[in-house]
């Protein structure tokens, strides 16, 4: 199993990261969705034709929306990685 070596570190650094970009993106989800509605609110005042706004509660769906992100891929993340030890004990 010498030619899989590779491949195997390969895995568990995408999938240990990939877990680790999901539980970042759900820790700082409230100063991601600050900073973007602060953009696309200097959007709107640059371009106001162009975008409406819908509703003023938007940074508080986005929070749900990041933390909701950030939980489905850390989830991934650790379902990659447990499949990958499970794959290599056998």
């Amino acid at each position: 199993m010498t030619h899989l070596e590779p491949w195997l570190v390969f895995g568990y650094f995408f999938t240990t990261n990939v877990a680790a970009l999901g539980g970042s993106l759900f820790y700082w989800a409230k100063p991601i969705a600050n900073e973007y509605d602060d953009w696309f609110v200097r959007n709107r005042q640059r371009f106001p034709k162009l975008i409406q706004p819908k509703s003023t509660r938007s940074s508080q769906s986005s929070v749900i929306i990041f933390r909701i992100l950030g939980a489905i891929i850390f989830v991934e993340g650790v379902y990659g990685l447990l499949r990958l030890l499970y794959l290599t004990r056998r």
